[in-house]
């Protein structure tokens, strides 16, 4: 029952940030400064802003978002705890950063979602230019979110092998 709710919830609010995220085109300079909000709040805004410049129809869009919104929860529920993942239980070590796993789970799941393989001068000229764009500024985006992570060993070790698996899986 807790899970229906939650992916009822997460569907409504993906909906209404896909519907409300700018036009296809409008696009965020690679070096422009991280959204405001913690973690969880920047890569969602990312990943709304990635998915909705796509191009994407809009059912499309909306599985993009889930595949990155369950992505970043199994990555915080395996290091906080207290819920059911959507996949499969992984424990985190101690000491694991939420911050770099949610990152990491966040930014491996979007450069799945845009293969190189979709972007095609055949698509409309701003959908094309858009999509030429995404990576390197999830690239831009992913290094700015480590960097205001401090150093030391939740960041480097295990936390982005958990966020990996997690973007991966």
């Amino acid at each position: 029952m807790r899970r229906t709710i939650l992916a009822v919830a997460a569907a409504l609010v993906a909906v209404g940030a896909v519907s409300a995220a700018p036009g296809v085109g409008a696009t965020r300079d690679a070096a422009a400064a991280l959204p405001p909000g913690n973690t969880v709040a920047q890569w969602n805004q990312i990943a709304e802003d990635k998915v909705a410049g796509s191009g994407a129809f809009q059912s499309e869009g909306l599985i993009y978002m889930a595949y990155a919104s369950a992505a970043v929860y199994d990555a915080v529920v395996a290091i906080e705890g207290g819920f059911e993942p959507y996949g499969p239980a992984i424990t985190a070590p101690a000491g694991a950063s939420a911050d770099a796993a949610v990152v990491e789970a966040a930014y491996r799941t979007l450069w799945a979602s845009f293969p190189p393989s979709s972007c095609t001068p055949a698509s409309p000229p701003t959908v094309y230019e858009f999509c030429l764009q995404v990576r390197p500024s999830l690239d831009a985006s992913y290094a700015e979110a480590l960097a205001a992570i401090p150093p030391g060993q939740a960041k480097t070790y295990p936390s982005p092998n958990l966020g990996r698996s997690m973007g991966c899986s």
